[in-house]
């Protein structure tokens, strides 16, 4: 999961670096540019954290036991689906840019970048929801 995060902001940045070179004279742009990369990598960060708040394994007990914990993955799982979505948003909100130089190489890079942003952000997010939502958590007889 988190290599998918890891790949989401990586193809970020590398359309991030298309869009720098074109537009070297610009300043607003840049200061777009700069934006968009801090802020993917901020939100990958976020969702490598969150990836390995999950427990390595999900070995529960029937919960006969009274001192059985039901331990839940929401915080996670919304943190690393927010993390996802943000990014998958400042991915489309570079293409747009890319879009707007009219240039018919920085068109394709956009429409490239959209459907890898595409197939990868559903297959993170399938990865996801396979998790369970809960586990039951015993202490070990000693």
């Amino acid at each position: 999961m988190d290599g998918s995060a890891a790949y989401l902001s990586n193809v970020v940045k590398r359309a991030t670096l298309l869009l720098e070179a074109e537009a070297k004279k610009k300043r607003s742009v840049r200061s777009t540019v700069n934006s968009i990369r801090s802020q993917s990598n901020l939100l990958y960060h976020s969702a490598w954290l969150a990836t390995w708040q999950f427990p390595a394994s999900f070995s529960g007990c029937d919960g006969a036991s009274s001192e059985c914990v039901v331990a839940t993955f929401d915080n996670q799982r919304i943190v690393y689906s927010g993390s996802l979505n943000q990014i998958l948003e400042l991915g489309e909100k570079l293409a747009k840019q890319l879009e707007r130089t009219k240039t018919k190489r920085f068109i394709k890079a956009a429409a490239d970048l959209r459907r890898q942003l595409s197939v990868r952000g559903s297959v993170a997010l399938k990865a996801l929801e396979s998790l369970p939502k809960e586990s039951v958590v015993c202490p070990k007889a000693g």
